[in-house]
C-alpha cells in the first residue's frame, strides 16, 4: 500500500490517515474543486527515498509557493506536522510538472564529413569537409541533437509556463545588490522577459554550438582560471595560432549535451528580443591593467546598456529550498565563476554592476538579480597583482605578449 501511485482524492486522504498522520491538512492549487471520486496521481518526492518505482512520476521542484497554506502550481498537498507531505496531481497536469531526468550514459557520439558550421558574425551556416573561415573569422563547429536530449528538451519546453521569481525570494548571496531601484528594475526586466519567453514560438534546436577548447586568442572566461592553469592557456593558445584545427569528430551525450542545447535555445531566443530597450549578445573588451591584456567577452543580452549574464541551475536557489548540498554547490560556482565574469564584464560595460539571470533547467522558473562586480574585481586585481611579482610568469607573458 506503500507505494501506490494512482488513486481517488477519498483514497488518498484514507491512505495518509493510515500510513502518516490522523491530522490530515489538504492544500490545493487545482483551479476548481475536487470530488471524492477525483483521480489523483501521486509524485514521487525527494522526502520519500531515493528508491521510487519503476513507474512512478518524479517531483523535484519545490512543492510550496507559501509553505503550509499555498502549493505550487497543479499541486495537491496532503501535510501534517512531523509527517512527510504527499504530493498529488491530476493525470492531465503530469506533463508539466514531472520531472524527467537526464540519464548519465558514457561516451561520446561520433561525427562525421561533412561537418555543420556557423559564421559568428553573420550567422550563416553550411557544411564543410573541414573547419573553414568566414568573413574573416574561423567558423563555430556544430553538433545534431540527439533523439534522447530532444525528446527531453521537447518535453521541457512544452511544460507550463515560463515563470519570474521575484529575487528577494532567493538566498541573498555575495555581492548581490538590494538596493530598491535596481530590484524594481529587476522586476520590470523579468516581467518583460516572462512575457517574451511565453510568447516565443522557437522550438527545439536541431544543431547545438560545440565547445572547442582550441583557441588562438585569450577571453574574459581564462582570467577567471588560477596563475598555473593561465600559464597552461597561453602556451596553448601560442601552439593554435595562424593555425585552423581539425574538426571535431565527437559530441557529447545527454547530461553535458543538453546544458550546450540550453545554450542555443536560449541564444536562438535572445536573437530576437532586439528593441529599443533590449539588445543581443555583443562583444565587449575588459582591459586587464595588471597584466597589461585585453579580452573580449560575449555578456547574452543587454538592457538599456546594462549587460545580463545568464546561467541555467537544476533549480533556483530559494530561500525557502532547505536542501544544504544544492546550496553549497551554487554558492561555489557563485563565487568562482558568476561573480569573476559579473566583475569584467560590468567593467568592461563602464559600470560596477550588472544583471545576473538565472534559469531552472526543472520547471521553467527564472529570476533576474542585480549583481555589483566592485569587490570581485578589486580581489581579482590583487591575484593578478600577485603573479606579476613572481618574474618566471612575467617572462612567460611577456613572450606571449611578443607573438
Amino acid at each position: 500500500m506503500e507505494r501506490i501511485l494512482e488513486g481517488t482524492y477519498d483514497d488518498w486522504k484514507q491512505w495518509f490517515v493510515e500510513n502518516r498522520s490522523k491530522d490530515l491538512k489538504m492544500s490545493s492549487a487545482i483551479p476548481h474543486e475536487l470530488s471524492k471520486s477525483q483521480i489523483l496521481i501521486r509524485l514521487w518526492i525527494p522526502a520519500e527515498g531515493n528508491n521510487p518505482p519503476n513507474d512512478a512520476h518524479l517531483y523535484r521542484g519545490n512543492i510550496w509557493e507559501q509553505k503550509g497554506q499555498k502549493p505550487s502550481p497543479n499541486l495537491v498537498i496532503l501535510h501534517a506536522k512531523g509527517s512527510t507531505p504527499l504530493v498529488l496531481t491530476l493525470p492531465e497536469f503530469i506533463p508539466s510538472v514531472e520531472f524527467k531526468e537526464i540519464k548519465s550514459s558514457k561516451g561520446k557520439r561520433v561525427l562525421k564529413s561533412p561537418f555543420r558550421w556557423r559564421c559568428k558574425k553573420c550567422l550563416e551556416e553550411g557544411f564543410a569537409d573541414d573547419i573553414i573561415e568566414h568573413c574573416g573569422i574561423r567558423t563555430r563547429q556544430l553538433a545534431p541533437i540527439s533523439e534522447e536530449s530532444r525528446d527531453w528538451f521537447t518535453d521541457f519546453i512544452a511544460q507550463s509556463e515560463w515563470k519570474f521569481v521575484h529575487p528577494n525570494d532567493l538566498h541573498l548571496m555575495p555581492s548581490a545588490i538590494g538596493e530598491q531601484d535596481k530590484i524594481n528594475l529587476a522586476c520590470t526586466i523579468g516581467i518583460e522577459l516572462q512575457d517574451k519567453l511565453n510568447s516565443s514560438d522557437i522550438e527545439t534546436p536541431d544543431w547545438f554550438e560545440l565547445y572547442d577548447k582550441r583557441s588562438s586568442s585569450l577571453k574574459v572566461s581564462n582570467l577567471k582560471l588560477g596563475k598555473k592553469e593561465f600559464i597552461q592557456k597561453m602556451k596553448s593558445i601560442l601552439s593554435w595560432q595562424n593555425k585552423i584545427p581539425s574538426p571535431k569528430v565527437d559530441a557529447p551525450k545527454t547530461v553535458v549535451e543538453i546544458g550546450h542545447v540550453f545554450d542555443e535555445y536560449l541564444t536562438q531566443v535572445f536573437r530576437k528580443f532586439p528593441t529599443n530597450k533590449w539588445k543581443a549578445m555583443k562583444r565587449v573588451v575588459f582591459e586587464c591593467a595588471p597584466l597589461g591584456i585585453s579580452v573580449h567577452g560575449t555578456p547574452d543580452l543587454f538592457y538599456e546598456e546594462i549587460p545580463i549574464e545568464s546561467k541555467t541551475v537544476r533549480i533556483l536557489p530559494k530561500q525557502r529550498d532547505l536542501n544544504k548540498k544544492p546550496l553549497k554547490l551554487f554558492k561555489e560556482k557563485w563565487q568562482q565563476y558568476y561573480l569573476p565574469q559579473i566583475a569584467m564584464y560590468s567593467n568592461a560595460s563602464n559600470l560596477h554592476w550588472m544583471f545576473l539571470l538565472l534559469i531552472s533547467r526543472q520547471n521553467k522558473e527564472f529570476s533576474i538579480i542585480p549583481v555589483s562586480g566592485k569587490n570581485k574585481l578589486q580581489q581579482l586585481e590583487n591575484k593578478w597583482t600577485d603573479w606579476m611579482s613572481n618574474d618566471e610568469f612575467v617572462e612567460k607573458l611577456n613572450h606571449f605578449n611578443s607573438q
